[in-house]
């Protein structure tokens, strides 16, 4: 699965976006995601490859951790895995590492793909100056019906 995960954070929670190079890399990184509990919000889909949701810090270190782990434990038949402690050093590590290769955004705006034009209009000024509100009143209360 081809996907990179890009991090902006404030503070208590951080905002995952997911892109993947397909549609179904996208979303199988959110369900992993949700399955190992590294988010409890539903994806929101801001094009058809990018997802964003809601985590925390602690989440996705532990989403890590326990996906390296898992991997470790997989692709080993040796003793380690029985030894207590067994994979965890190298768990940790490697789930380290993995945190520090995501990007990280200090904003993103969830409308980043449309396309931004500005306009200048000018200046614009009145006929005729505004009427304090004496004289606003007097004009208002004695107009012609």
């Amino acid at each position: 699965m081809k996907t990179e995960l890009t991090i902006q954070d404030y503070g208590t929670s951080i905002l995952v976006f997911i892109q993947g190079e397909t549609e179904g890399d996208a979303h199988g990184k959110w369900l992993s995601l949700y399955n190992w509990n590294a988010t409890s919000t539903e994806a929101e889909y801001i094009t058809d490859k990018i997802i964003s949701c809601w985590s925390s810090i602690e989440k996705l270190k532990t989403y890590f951790f326990n996906v390296r782990i898992n991997q470790l434990c997989k692709n080993d038949n040796s003793a380690t895995k029985k030894q207590k402690g067994g994979f965890k050093e190298e768990a940790m590590r490697l789930a380290d590492e993995d945190f520090k290769a995501v990007k990280k955004e200090t904003f993103r705006s969830k409308n980043s793909l449309a396309s931004i034009e500005s306009y200048d209009i000018g200046w614009s000024s009145a006929e005729k100056p505004d009427l304090d509100f004496k004289d606003s009143v007097m004009t208002h209360a004695f107009r012609e019906k």
